[in-house]
């Protein structure tokens, strides 16, 4: 609230902005530990104009004039309580993201449970055919071109686009794939 004051020492609106600041950030915090995460914005439009309406109230009170308290509440009254409600569609939008991102994390831990509970047996008795399984479930499951199994040296299995390159198996891993085991990260590469 101390900043509202700053901008307009002495000024009509100093007051009564530094005393609705402070009751905002009060009014949000009680409502982001009270208020369910799905109804927050909802609450937070009503916090808002609540707290836009009482500044204008006090500014009507604080001034010199009823008159001057008047005039300024009907220039910026109705802009400061709709911009109340636009922070509040923009609390919905940061919270719709947040949920997607929730929700694609668990899809892809679920995937990638689903994997490992087709792939497990197949890794019982480790040979070319069940790494090439492998393989092919993971390329199904995940809907990639193509996918490959190496150890530090050559590729071990290999099925999808350009499994003809990989049929000897002894081939050497490319340098791309040598690039994401010493880096430690994954390399999406195209056709470039």
């Amino acid at each position: 609230g101390i900043h509202r004051y700053l901008i307009d020492i002495g000024g009509v609106t100093a007051i009564p902005c530094f005393i609705t600041s402070i009751l905002a950030g009060c009014i949000s915090g009680w409502i982001n530990l009270k208020i369910p995460k799905a109804q927050r914005w909802r609450v937070g439009i009503l916090g808002g104009m609540l707290c836009e309406t009482l500044t204008m109230i006090l500014v009507i009170v604080w001034a010199p004039t009823t008159a001057l308290g008047i005039d300024i509440v009907s220039k910026i009254g109705i802009p400061m309580i709709l911009g109340s409600v636009c922070i509040g569609f923009i609390v919905l939008l940061v919270q719709s993201v947040e949920g997607e991102k929730e929700a694609s994390a668990a899809r892809q831990a679920k995937l990638a449970l689903d994997i490992a509970n087709k792939t497990l047996p197949l890794f019982r008795h480790v040979n070319s055919e069940s790494l090439r399984k492998v393989c092919e479930i993971i390329r199904d499951d995940i809907h990639a071109d193509a996918v490959a199994i190496t150890n530090t040296d050559h590729v071990l299995a290999y099925v999808g686009v350009g499994e003809h390159n990989y049929q000897n198996g002894d081939d050497f891993i490319s340098p791309t794939t040598r690039q994401a085991m010493n880096y430690g990260k994954i390399i999406i590469k195209n056709n470039d």
